[in-house]
């Protein structure tokens, strides 16, 4: 059972989303923000089979999961 870490600017604000890399989701999900002064500084947590559950999008370069912000949580799963 692993943990992928995330570090992302900000969600896709328009559609309440955030991508995560296909190729680097696993079983954890570390999700920290860090331009989103709304989200606060803590990490966000989402388990690797609701991400895979998600729709794949593209971020313009690489294949990505589009994960509703709903979907991440404040304490570790």
């Amino acid at each position: 059972m692993g943990t992928a870490k995330f570090t992302i600017w900000e969600p896709r604000w328009h559609d309440k989303t955030v991508l995560l890399a296909k190729r680097k989701v696993d079983d954890i999900n570390e999700v920290c923000f860090t331009k989103a002064k709304s989200l606060g500084t803590e990490p966000y947590y989402v388990s690797g089979d609701i991400v895979r559950k998600c729709e794949i999008g593209s971020n313009g370069k690489i294949d990505c999961y589009v994960v509703p912000l709903t979907e991440l949580k404040k304490n570790e799963i």
